[in-house]
């Protein structure tokens, strides 16, 4: 409320407890503003795919070799060159609190519709539908631990989907840090499994 600027001492009890809730199904207001301001979005963005491109371009490596431009948030060369949804659509919505450091985050529906229409929301349910029938049983039944930590860590990300971008779930697990996490895992598990069985 304070980000948005609005004076929230003279709101009742119950008035609170109802914004609350409407708040959790931010999605809609989303899916309502893209409708709105879908002439306004920059041409030839798929945001869809711009979590990926991300896992790239924010790479030290990878942006010396091919001098990638990498846009900071909420400013405008984000909101117009960039390829996350969300900012987008914040600067669109309301630019002076989106270049405040406020946003209204995203929702995967309104991505996947702005980029390829109800085809678009029918796919990327379907992977989403399969995903979330594989993981309990990749869990409970797999053997590799790695395919396991990935699967786990997708769920995060499909389960934020209303909210987030759509293919979130992959450019948040794929991360340098998670990563590095998982390496350092395996290395100090090594070490451990050598260290018990010389004993």
């Amino acid at each position: 409320y304070t980000r948005a600027g609005i004076n929230t001492y003279n709101y009742s009890i119950t008035k609170n407890i109802s914004d609350f809730f409407e708040s959790q199904g931010g999605s809609i207001h989303i899916i309502e503003y893209a409708e709105h301001f879908k002439k306004n979005f920059p041409t030839g963005i798929k945001y869809t795919f711009g979590p990926l491109a991300l896992i790239f371009k924010n790479n030290a490596l990878v942006s010396m070799i091919f001098s990638s431009n990498i846009y900071t948030n909420n400013t405008v060369a984000m909101a117009l060159n960039g390829e996350i949804f969300g900012q987008t659509i914040s600067y669109l919505i309301d630019s002076r609190i989106y270049l405040s450091g406020g946003g209204f985050g995203s929702c995967y529906i309104a991505e996947i519709f702005h980029d390829f229409s109800y085809i678009g929301v029918i796919i990327i349910n379907f992977v989403y539908g399969f995903l979330i029938e594989k993981i309990p049983d990749v869990l409970a039944k797999s053997k590799n631990v790695w395919v396991s930590a990935i699967f786990l860590m997708f769920t995060h990300g499909i389960l934020y989907a209303p909210r987030d971008l759509a293919l979130n779930f992959l450019s948040s697990t794929f991360t340098i840090i998670n990563l590095l996490t998982l390496l350092l895992i395996y290395i100090t598990s090594k070490i451990r499994f050598k260290y018990e069985k010389s004993e």
